[in-house]
């Protein structure tokens, strides 16, 4: 069995059902985040990756923004305020229409599948790294009980101040994966040429981060990290 990650497929379906064709059937994929919104089929797409046995969803900063929508819709009879706009504005409005088709039994059942999505996840992989996956990444620190503290879900879903911060002593078997700045643009933040940039997966922190968003939706290009190899495919579609 192998395990491995991608991200911010957003609403690429086409991307998960290439995927689908590399991994094998008792493989594990952990998903981290942002399949909805932007792309030709985002709620089918959403639906699909919650619904496959092989794949462990983590909440992205965009089913963030829908859930939350999700709610106004259904404690405010339809009505939609800041929480829709802000969606709708980050390419969410199809996403959201597409839901609000559904029985208000099923709204209700997707806004809590949702909700309950998990913000991190960890794999220990055959080398006894201990992988730390959340949405937008974070940099680890000790607590006074020396263990790692993860960050709160708003920072695990949106941060973007990490990216230059030092990595810390005592963690030289910890790596980070993420997703949510897409390559292209992590590399402006680490003052890196963009022409320079290739598709798939971006290592920097001295090789203890991990950025796999490729950009699918505009660059037409997702990778499929192994966790266990670091070796990765590089999808084009």
């Amino acid at each position: 069995m192998a395990v491995w990650a991608t991200s911010d497929l957003h609403g690429c379906l086409d991307a998960w059902k290439a995927i689908k064709t590399i991994v094998k059937p008792d493989d594990k994929i952990f998903v981290l985040g942002d399949c909805s919104d932007r792309g030709p089929q985002p709620w089918e797409t959403l639906k699909t990756i919650y619904s496959d046995p092989q794949a462990i969803l983590l909440k992205g900063n965009h089913e963030d923004m829908l859930v939350k929508a999700m709610r106004d819709y259904i404690n405010y009879d339809g009505q939609c305020d800041r929480d829709y706009y802000r969606l709708a504005s980050n390419g969410g409005a199809e996403t959201f229409q597409q839901w609000s088709y559904l029985s208000p039994e099923m709204q209700t059942a997707w806004m809590r599948r949702l909700n309950k999505l998990p913000y991190v996840q960890e794999y220990i992989n055959q080398d006894g790294f201990r992988i730390i996956m959340t949405h937008a990444g974070f940099t680890p620190m000790y607590t006074a009980d020396n263990e790692i503290a993860i960050p709160c879900e708003e920072d695990a879903l949106w941060d973007r101040y990490h990216f230059t911060d030092p990595w810390p002593h005592g963690t030289e078997k910890v790596i980070i994966i993420h997703g949510h700045t897409p390559t292209i643009y992590l590399a402006e933040e680490l003052r890196l040429p963009k022409e320079e940039v290739e598709p798939g997966a971006m290592w920097y922190a001295h090789n203890h981060k991990i950025c796999i968003d490729c950009g699918c939706v505009f660059t037409g290009y997702t990778c499929l990290l192994n966790l266990d190899t670091f070796d990765e495919e590089v999808i084009a579609l």
